[in-house]
C-alpha cells in the first residue's frame, strides 16, 4: 500500500539528484523515450508518470506536442508545481486510461507493488505500455533504502513474475549501471557511507554513468545497480 503523506521523505534525495546526477538523468530520459518510443508517434499519445516528484522527468514531455502528460503524485507540495505544466492527479483512481505509463524509482516504495502492477494494467489502453525503472540487487540494501522509504530492491526473476502475474506481456527486462553496481556494494561493504554525498555522486555521475552506457549499448549486463522492464497491456 501507499500512504497519503504531508511531504516526501526523500525530498533532499530528489535535490541532490537534480544538482548532480544530469547525466544519469538524461541516460535514465533517452531510456524512457527509446522504449516506450516516444521520439516515433504519428498521432497524440497520453503519457503518465505515476509518482512524479518534483517532475524531473515529467518535464521533460511537456512541450512536445504529440504527447498529452498527466502525472500522479501525492506530496501536496509537489502536485501545485506539477499542475502548472500537467493534468495532475493526487488520487491514482481518479486519473483516466492512457497510452503510456511509467515510474522511475517508485515501484518499491509501494508495500504491495502486485496490486499496483495490477491497476497499472487496469489504467492502460489496450495495447497500452508500461515502463519500469527500479533499484535493483537486495545485496545492495542499506540502511539508506530505509530512510528514504524503500521497501526492497528488485532482481530479474522478481520483476519479470510480478510484472507477468499482473496480466502484462513482458517486451523487455534489463540490468543497468554495471560499474553503479559495484561502487555501490564498495559502499556498503567498505566504506560505508549511509547518506547521499553530493562530492561522490557527481564523481559517479561524470565518469562511471557515462562508462556504463557505453558499455551497455554493446552487451545486456549481467548485473546493476538499477534494473528496468518494459510491458505491454494485450
Amino acid at each position: 500500500m501507499i500512504k497519503q503523506v504531508d511531504k516526501y521523505s526523500g525530498d533532499h534525495v530528489l535535490d541532490i539528484m537534480s544538482k548532480y546526477a544530469p547525466n544519469r538523468n538524461s541516460y535514465v530520459e533517452k531510456l524512457i523515450r527509446k522504449n516506450l518510443g516516444l521520439d516515433q508517434l504519428t498521432e497524440r499519445k497520453t503519457l503518465m508518470e505515476f509518482g512524479a516528484g518534483r517532475g524531473e522527468f515529467i518535464n521533460r514531455f511537456d512541450h512536445d506536442p504529440m504527447i498529452e502528460t498527466i502525472a500522479v503524485e501525492l506530496d501536496p507540495d509537489y502536485v501545485k508545481n506539477l499542475s502548472l505544466r500537467h493534468k495532475t492527479f493526487a488520487d491514482f483512481n481518479d486519473a483516466p486510461q492512457v497510452d503510456f505509463i511509467y515510474l522511475i524509482d517508485v515501484l518499491e516504495h509501494l508495500e504491495d507493488d502486485e496490486d499496483f502492477l495490477k491497476k497499472f494494467y487496469g489504467k492502460l489502453k489496450p495495447g497500452g505500455k508500461l515502463f519500469i525503472y527500479v533499484p535493483a540487487r537486495m545485496e545492495l540494501l542499506s540502511q539508506f533504502d530505509k530512510e528514504i522509504g524503500h521497501y526492497r530492491r528488485y532482481v530479474y526473476r522478481d520483476l519479470r513474475d510480478k510484472i507477468k502475474g499482473a496480466g502484462f506481456k513482458l517486451r523487455r527486462i534489463r540490468y543497468h549501471e554495471i560499474m553503479g553496481y559495484f561502487a555501490q556494494l564498495v559502499n556498503k561493504l567498505v566504506i560505508g557511507k549511509t547518506k547521499l554525498d553530493p562530492l561522490s555522486l557527481k564523481v559517479y555521475d561524470n565518469f562511471l554513468v557515462p562508462a556504463s552506457n557505453f558499455l551497455e549499448k554493446f552487451i545486456p549486463v549481467p548485473i546493476g545497480k538499477s534494473l528496468y522492464a518494459l510491458a505491454e497491456k494485450s
